[in-house]
């Protein structure tokens, strides 16, 4: 299991029917849950098992 930290890009599967991954950036850390906040706005809290590194977002 990857040490995540609070600015971490990271990428999970948003649910079990999910066919693409979300790409998100922890915003802090509760307990043994991440909670992110993804490129589409949402706020989501994920176990960091289910999350792997992201490459860093690419400047526009």
């Amino acid at each position: 299991m990857a040490d995540f930290k609070k600015g971490d890009r990271v990428s999970f599967k948003p649910g079990p029917k999910a066919k693409d991954n979300v790409t998100a950036t922890v915003s802090a850390i509760e307990g043994a849950f991440l909670v992110t906040k993804g490129d589409d706005g949402k706020e989501r809290r994920i176990r960091p098992g289910a999350c792997t590194a992201a490459p860093a977002k690419q400047a526009a």
